[in-house]
């Protein structure tokens, strides 16, 4: 499938006024490490993380660590967190994930604010970080497999075939996108008018399963827009990049977002 053609659909829907659009402007154009042209001799922390706001968060990978360098997001609420992806490296002593985590999140009670962690789809890199949060307590971890997508958000059982999130004084959409893959979900916070592509919609060669489903998953969401089931988006931030030189661990801007037209 064609960019151009996909953008145009997702563009349809997705394109607001300037006036319409959320009060929060985060700042996402962030220089992002591009790795060490020797790893061993000048190894860079494992994993960076960008404050987009008090309770929004942007985590990535270093690409030292991994080649794929993925990207994920923390959302805190008032009554729990949610985690979208856990990365490409399961080892914490090597990727310590679950750890930044855990300390980004406030208190609860005497204990961490609950944590609920989502994918965007099953692929590897970006689910490979899950043991490190798997039986901890308030944690949920939410399954990658197709019927575990499918039986905890329930799309079915939604009119629109979107489901929400409420994380406390702050509700995320949960949209089935397949194309890319069949167990592709993105999100859409409310909040601050972000949403969360996955490898759905990324800033470089989209690589895609089915090309009839990730058409009518691109209509579905700009249709959410359009008729105002999902409020205006402000930006779109992916779960990946396509990086198209070598690394040079120069802190060059690698773009994550695309402003929604």
């Amino acid at each position: 499938m064609r960019p151009s053609l996909f953008a145009a659909l997702l563009s349809a829907g997705l394109a607001v006024a300037g006036t319409a659009r959320s009060n929060i402007h985060p700042p996402l154009e962030v220089p992002w490490n591009e790795g060490a042209a020797d790893c061993k001799a000048v190894p860079p922390w494992p994993l960076e993380v960008h404050p987009v706001d008090a309770g929004t968060y942007i985590l990535r990978e270093s690409l030292c660590s991994t080649f794929e360098a993925p990207f994920m997001y923390l959302l805190i609420g008032s009554n729990r967190a949610m985690l979208i992806d856990t990365g490409d490296v399961a080892d914490p002593g090597q990727m310590p994930l679950a750890q930044k985590v855990m300390e980004l999140l406030p208190d609860s009670g005497g204990a961490k604010l609950p944590l609920l962690v989502v994918h965007s789809h099953r692929h590897l890199d970006h689910r490979a970080g899950d043991p490190q949060f798997i039986g901890r307590p308030g944690v949920e971890v939410v399954g990658y497999d197709i019927d575990s997508v499918r039986a905890y958000y329930r799309f079915a059982d939604h009119a629109d075939g979107i489901a929400q999130i409420d994380l406390g004084g702050r509700i995320v959409d949960a949209i089935p996108t397949p194309g890319h893959n069949e167990t592709e979900v993105s999100f859409y916070d409310r909040n601050t008018a972000l949403f969360f592509s996955g490898d759905f919609l990324l800033p470089g060669r989209l690589l895609i399963d089915d090309t009839a489903a990730d058409i009518a998953s691109a209509r579905k969401v700009a249709d959410s827009s359009r008729t105002g089931r999902s409020p205006p988006c402000w930006a779109a931030i992916s779960s990946s990049i396509r990086q198209a030189r070598p690394s040079t661990g120069a802190r060059n801007s690698i773009r994550t977002s695309m402003a929604c037209p």
